[in-house]
């Protein structure tokens, strides 16, 4: 699996434990709802800040380490 769609696995998963809309998710990190599913299936590398932005959003820990190994982790 992609770390692409391992990220989007775990957006929506975690989007949804929080009783979260995609709405509401994709204005709480400032895009828009069609960025937000392409993410959420894994379709789009995304940049730092949004990462960022997730990451405070659903309060996970995301660490890309040198390999590309991805971890994700609810804090």
């Amino acid at each position: 699996m992609t770390w692409n769609k391992k990220l989007g696995r775990a957006v929506s998963t975690t989007r949804a434990r929080l009783g979260w809309s995609k709405y509401r998710l994709a204005g709480e990190i400032g895009t828009g709802i069609t960025h937000l599913t392409r993410i959420e299936a894994g379709e789009v590398s995304i940049n730092v800040e949004t990462m960022i932005a997730l990451s405070r959003a659903l309060e996970i820990e995301i660490k890309i380490d040198a390999t590309g190994t991805l971890t994700i982790k609810s804090r």
